[in-house]
C-alpha cells in the first residue's frame, strides 16, 4: 500500500510540477524574446528557423528560476488539494507519518537539484552565449536586407534614408537625410546613383555617391540653409559619406558575464587568478561567489520543497490562487535575501560567499520546524 501511496503522491506532484514549470518559463521566456527579438522577427532580420533556435536557447536560460518555482507551487497545490480532501488525514490514520508522506516530494526534489545543477552549470552557460552570438550574426547578415526600396528607412540613429531600387550594392535615385537630436536635417544627400557600403567591423554605412549633390543646414537652425554653402555638387571617393549604424546592428561584442562560464571554466578562472599577484581579493570573491551562487540555487530546490511541505498541508487549501500566492511570497522572499548578499561581491572581509547559503539554511529550517509542528498536530 505504501508503494501505491508513494507512487500517487510522485506521479501528481511530477505531473504539475512540469506543468508549472512550462509556464513559469514560457512566461519568463515570452518577456526576454518580445523585449530582444520579437520586433526583428517581424521585420524579416532573422528567419523563423533561427527564431526557433533563439525560443530553445532562451528556454534553458529561464530553466535556472523556472525549475525551483515550478516544484514549490507543485508541492503546494498538490498537497492543499489532498489536505482539504482529507487524503492527508486518511494516510495518517492509515499509520504512515507526515515524513513518510513527504518521501516521494523529497527524492524528486533530490533529482530537481541534479537537474537544477546541470542548468546552472552548463546548459545556461552555454545557452546565453549561444544566444548572444547567433543574434548578433543575424542581425549582421541581414542588416542589408532590410533597406526596401520606396520606402523610408528610419531604424538608423540620427538618419533617413530612401531610394528607388537596388543593383546588388548601387542604389538609384538616393536620398540621405542626417539628423539632429531633434530629429532635424542638418545635410541632405541626393545622388542619382551610389553604391551603399556595410562596414560591420567599423560599424558604419559608407555612401558613395555619383553625380549627387549635399545641402547643408545652419546648425541653429536647420530648417533654413546655411548662409555660405547651400548646394554643392559631389561625387568620387573623397565624397563618401560615414553613418554611424549604432543600434541597428544590434548588441556587438556582447561582454560574456561571469554567471555564463561553465563549472569547468570557472574552476579554470579561479586557479588562475589564486596564482596571479595582480588578482585582487574581490576579482577571486567574484568567481567564488558565482560558484557558490549557482550551487545555492540548485539546492533551492530541494529548500522549497521542504518548506512548502508543511505549508501545503497546513493550508488546507483547493484554491489555486491561494496557494500560489504564497508561493509568489516564498520565492520573492528567497531571491530577495540572495540578492542582498549578491551585494556585498566587493567585501572579501564579510565572506559572501558564505552568507549565500544563508537563504536556504532559513528555509531548510523553518521547513523542518514546521514538519516537526505538523507531525504533532495532524
Amino acid at each position: 500500500m505504501f508503494k501505491i501511496l508513494n507512487s500517487y503522491i510522485a506521479r501528481s506532484v511530477a505531473s504539475s510540477a512540469a506543468a508549472a514549470i512550462l509556464f513559469i518559463g514560457f512566461i519568463f521566456g515570452a518577456v526576454n524574446l518580445l523585449k530582444d527579438v520579437l520586433v526583428y522577427l517581424l521585420d524579416g532580420r532573422i528567419p523563423l528557423g533561427l527564431f526557433m533556435k533563439l525560443c530553445w536557447d532562451m528556454a534553458q536560460y529561464v530553466g535556472t528560476y523556472a525549475v525551483p518555482i515550478g516544484v514549490l507551487i507543485a508541492v503546494l497545490l498538490v498537497l492543499g488539494r489532498m489536505s482539504a480532501d482529507n487524503e492527508i488525514t486518511a494516510m495518517r490514520t492509515s499509520g504512515l507519518s507526515i515524513l513518510q508522506i513527504a518521501r516521494p516530494i523529497l527524492a524528486l526534489a533530490m533529482l530537481g537539484v541534479v537537474a537544477e545543477l546541470g542548468i546552472n552549470f552548463y546548459l545556461m552557460p552555454k545557452s546565453r552565449i549561444s544566444y548572444h552570438v547567433e543574434l548578433e550574426k543575424a542581425l549582421r547578415d541581414t542588416a542589408a536586407n532590410f533597406f526596401v526600396p520606396r520606402t523610408f528607412m528610419r531604424e538608423i540613429p540620427g538618419a533617413v534614408i530612401y531610394f528607388d531600387k537596388k543593383d546588388g550594392k548601387t542604389y538609384q535615385n538616393l536620398w540621405v537625410w542626417l539628423l539632429d537630436k531633434q530629429q532635424r536635417a542638418t545635410r541632405i544627400y541626393h545622388a542619382s546613383s551610389a553604391v551603399i557600403d556595410f562596414d560591420l567591423e567599423g560599424e558604419v554605412l559608407r555612401v558613395l555617391p555619383y553625380n549627387g549633390t549635399i545641402e547643408l543646414r545652419q546648425a541653429s537652425d536647420p530648417e533654413k540653409r546655411s548662409a555660405n554653402n547651400n548646394i554643392m555638387q559631389i561625387g568620387g571617393t573623397e565624397s563618401t559619406v560615414e553613418i554611424p549604424l549604432g543600434d541597428f546592428l544590434g548588441r556587438r561584442g556582447f561582454r560574456e558575464k561571469i554567471d555564463w562560464l561553465t563549472l569547468p571554466r570557472l574552476l579554470e578562472r579561479r586557479a588562475r587568478l589564486a596564482n596571479d599577484p595582480k588578482a585582487t581579493d574581490i576579482d577571486r570573491l567574484k568567481v567564488t561567489l558565482t560558484i557558490h551562487n549557482k550551487l545555492t540555487f540548485s539546492l533551492g530546490v530541494f529548500s522549497f520543497a521542504l518548506l512548502a511541505i508543511p505549508l501545503g498541508i497546513r493550508t488546507q487549501r483547493k484554491e489555486s490562487s491561494a496557494n500560489i500566492g504564497i508561493a509568489m511570497l516564498l520565492v520573492v522572499v528567497y531571491y530577495v535575501m540572495s540578492v542582498a548578499v549578491g551585494w556585498l561581491d566587493k567585501r572579501p572581509d564579510l565572506h559572501p560567499e558564505i552568507l549565500i547559503w544563508l537563504p536556504n539554511a532559513v528555509f531548510i529550517a523553518a521547513g523542518l520546524w514546521l514538519l516537526r509542528r505538523v507531525e504533532r498536530t495532524a
